[in-house]
């Protein structure tokens, strides 16, 4: 915050009112012109029964006052009902000629005119019931949709803050002091676009800040300073005090506390097996070398409600390496993977990533946090235009072996996969597929590569997952590639083997 003011030598009182009440006292800092001195700088905090926020609190009255008139709908029905009863009674009840009060009589010649008064009682109350009860639900609504604006912002904040700094002018003219301060709700968190162009390979890649505030001031033509560093974390190393272990001796005890004694033994034993942590000691925070700031351009204003702003920080353009990946045992299709490094020496701090393909909204991915110059990789959905099929041939069974030294069970699985490129360019293709992989050595596992039809792939245990393998080809626009490959699993006969 900036204060302007003339000033003449002398003494003053700089006053600000109405500042967020749980704004950090600690973190205040003033700084005056060069004709101003500042000396102290105080703190106070101001109660009120008014809510701080003015529109949480017009939302508060507004749906009090609905709640008053649904009670008074309420009410109407009431004594719409107390009526109907009353009615009630006197056509069940009825008296006569000598009854004075104690009973409604009507002669028999006036019984239409009884009947019509009745009946037309009655259907004035109901409507009145009627009516009340779609009033009342009329108000229901708009409650609960004030309460679902109200609850964006609430903060049932009924104080707020005041600061006063005592300050020396000792030059004549205008004076200006700074004012800064730690306040909590406020809230950034970085998100991003990948426009993809699959013709030129390009990669635009756009990092976006989604500002949120809800700290009890509305925020009006400021500038705006985000960092990805976390002052509200701990800044200090937390210290490990010597962990001691001591054997525990027994002592004797009377027979009746003795279940209690040995819960508490356990209790203590289990303690010792560790060293004591609280939840901040639980919890593994890993700062990176260095924090990221982006100050941007011209003046923000955002409301203290908690709605989201989305501002944009600034767009990279990348060189994309496309190829088509394809898992035909679980989806025959091809999906289009953009394979990109982050610059050098840019700070890209993880998020949620919007993909487009070509203009199209394809999907999110998320970016980790990886360090500059490692390959990520997004997929940017299924490829229409390659088609994969896939085809397990019927499995091959057998007995081998001799009865003496042990007979054995073989199978045999085959596997045929078809791709066929109907772009009007070639592309690269990655095949991933699996072999089983044997736990026990009773169980032997033997690939086989069809060397006229893929042979041998020359990727195996495909980032360290035991025995997945993939194939790699470059399909000309039209062409077509056919992989053929399987394995034999050979174990004991009489043994049950799972999963085959």
């Amino acid at each position: 915050r900036r204060i302007e003011f003339a000033g003449t030598p002398g003494s003053k009182h700089i006053i600000l009112g109405d500042l967020p009440g749980n704004l950090s006292g600690d973190s205040i800092q003033a700084k005056g012109s060069n004709g101003l001195q500042i000396g102290s700088v105080t703190h106070q905090q101001v109660f009120s029964t008014e809510l701080n926020n003015s529109r949480e609190q017009a939302l508060t009255d507004q749906i009090q006052a609905l709640r008053d008139e649904q009670q008074a709908a309420q009410d109407r029905i009431e004594a719409a009902r107390t009526q109907q009863a009353f009615i009630k009674s006197i056509s069940v009840k009825p008296g006569n000629e000598d009854s004075g009060l104690g009973g409604f009589y009507a002669s028999p010649d006036s019984w239409s005119k009884a009947w019509r008064a009745i009946g037309s009682g009655m259907d004035e109350t109901q409507a009145v019931i009627r009516q009340a009860l779609i009033d009342s639900r009329q108000l229901d609504a708009r409650i609960k949709k004030l309460e679902q604006e109200l609850n964006q912002i609430r903060s049932n904040r009924r104080h707020s803050s005041r600061i006063t700094i005592a300050a020396d002018v000792v030059e004549s003219g205008r004076q200006t002091v700074d004012v800064s301060y730690d306040v909590p709700n406020a809230w950034w968190r970085p998100t991003y676009r990948a426009a993809l162009n699959t013709e030129t390979g390009k990669l635009a890649l756009t990092l976006k800040a989604e500002l949120r505030q809800n700290t009890g001031e509305d925020w009006t033509g400021v500038k705006v300073s985000l960092n990805t560093g976390r002052p509200s974390l701990a800044t200090q190393l937390p210290i490990l005090e010597p962990w001691l272990l001591r054997i525990l001796q027994p002592r004797p005890e009377p027979m009746e506390s003795r279940r209690a004694m040995k819960m508490m033994s356990m209790d203590a034993s289990e303690a010792m097996a560790a060293p004591a942590m609280n939840d901040e000691m639980a919890v593994q925070i890993v700062e990176k070398s260095f924090a990221a700031s982006y100050i941007l351009p011209g003046k923000v204003s955002l409301n203290s409600d908690n709605k989201p702003l989305e501002v944009s920080i600034e767009t990279q353009s990348l060189t994309a390496e496309l190829e088509l990946q394809s898992v035909p045992k679980r989806d025959p299709s091809a999906f289009l993977i953009a394979r990109f490094s982050l610059p050098e020496g840019r700070s890209f701090p993880p998020g949620k990533v919007v993909l487009t393909r070509d203009g199209d909204y394809v999907g999110d991915a998320a970016l980790p946090d990886i360090p500059a110059g490692k390959p990520i990789e997004f997929g940017f959905g299924k490829d229409e235009k390659l088609i994969v099929e896939y085809r397990r041939l019927p499995p091959e069974s057998e007995t081998s072996g001799f009865k003496l030294i042990g007979k054995s069970e073989v199978i045999t699985h085959r596997y045929v996969i078809k791709a066929q490129n109907r772009h009007k360019r070639a592309l690269p293709l990655k095949v991933i597929d699996q072999l089983p992989v044997s736990t026990d050595e009773r169980i032997e596992v033997s690939p086989l590569w069809d060397k006229a039809h893929g042979g041998q792939p020359p990727q195996q245990d495909l980032d360290d997952r035991k025995g997945v393998v993939a194939w790699t080809w470059t399909l000309a626009p039209g062409a077509d590639q056919e992989l053929r490959f399987g394995y034999t699993i050979k174990y004991p006969q009489g043994l049950q083997v799972p999963g085959i």
